[in-house]
Parts: C-alpha cells; sequence; structure tokens
C-alpha cells in the first residue's frame, strides 16, 4: 500500500512541473511523424527533428497541429508573487538592557616572559660523548 501512495505522490509531483507534463504530448508527436511519413516514406526521424525544432516555427499547412507537439510552445501555469513588507516605525522604544557586564581581565601577558619550569622542560638536544 505504501508502494502505492508513494507512485502516487511521486506523479503528482512530477506533473506540476511544466516540464514533465510535456511528456503527456509524447502520443501527439508519434502521430504527427506517422503522418508525414505516410505524405513522403523518406522523411526520417532527424528531418522531423530538424523540421519541427531546429528550424524555429515555421508556418505552413499544419502549422497548428506542429504547436502541439511536446516542448513547442511553454505553458505558464505557475505564477509567483513577491510581498513587500514596510518596515514599521515604532517609536519610543527603550534600549535593551546589558545583560553582561565587562570586567578587567586579571591576566597580564608578557611577550619577554619565560618560565622557569618551561626552560628547564625544553632545551635543545646535547649530544654526549
Amino acid at each position: 500500500m505504501k508502494k502505492y501512495i508513494s507512485i502516487l505522490l511521486l506523479t503528482v509531483y512530477l506533473f506540476s512541473f511544466q516540464e514533465f507534463r510535456q511528456v503527456l504530448k509524447l502520443p501527439t508527436l508519434v502521430e504527427h511523424f506517422v503522418k508525414h511519413t505516410l505524405t513522403d516514406p523518406n522523411f526520417s526521424v532527424t528531418n522531423f527533428i530538424e523540421h519541427h525544432y531546429l528550424s524555429g516555427n515555421v508556418v505552413d499547412n499544419d502549422f497548428e497541429q506542429d504547436m502541439k507537439l511536446p516542448f513547442k510552445t511553454m505553458d505558464f501555469s505557475t505564477s509567483s508573487s513577491i510581498f513587500i513588507l514596510n518596515k514599521p516605525i515604532i517609536e519610543n522604544i527603550e534600549q535593551p538592557k546589558k545583560l553582561f557586564t565587562e570586567r578587567k581581565s586579571n591576566f597580564s601577558y608578557k611577550k619577554d616572559f619565560i618560565s622557569e619550569f618551561q626552560f628547564s622542560i625544553f632545551q635543545p638536544p646535547e649530544f654526549l660523548m
């Protein structure tokens, strides 16, 4: 049951996009190609694609049928909206109180400070004979 529900939701999702809805027009493409091959037996698939898709919108006797082919026209069924929200002007706003106060550090660092303990540990290796 989960499989069928997921397939249903996937198809609804995919058919919501313009490009995938053009797949529904594939039977029209096959029918139109068969019509061209019946009138001219030497008409190949490459000739069909070149005539209908690569040479622009050629106005001929079957122009209306040509425009029903997939990926010939764009259906702008989706709309977009832009909402511009104005920033409200609020007067007499109190400044927020500081949650943290700054403290002076008790730690001081001197660049020339060398601890005797660190100095006694970190020494260059000595060569003993």
